[in-house]
């Protein structure tokens, strides 16, 4: 790996393992799928607020 990116890399990954971090960018995702006609009827049924939950887990893990 190159010199000049690994610690990029480690700052991202330090940056992403926050746990608000996380939250924000799973709600901004399940925000912009709902508002999205073509994928959104495949969601419907879950509430959106239950499916952000286990992504947000998923991701934390």
């Amino acid at each position: 790996m190159n010199a000049t990116v690994a610690p990029q890399i480690y700052a991202l990954r330090a940056a992403l393992s926050d746990h608000v971090m996380i939250g924000k960018i799973v709600d901004v995702f399940y925000a912009k799928m709902l508002d999205d006609y073509r994928i959104n009827r495949f969601f419907f049924t879950r509430p959106a607020a239950e499916q952000a939950d286990a992504l947000k887990a998923y991701l934390k893990a």
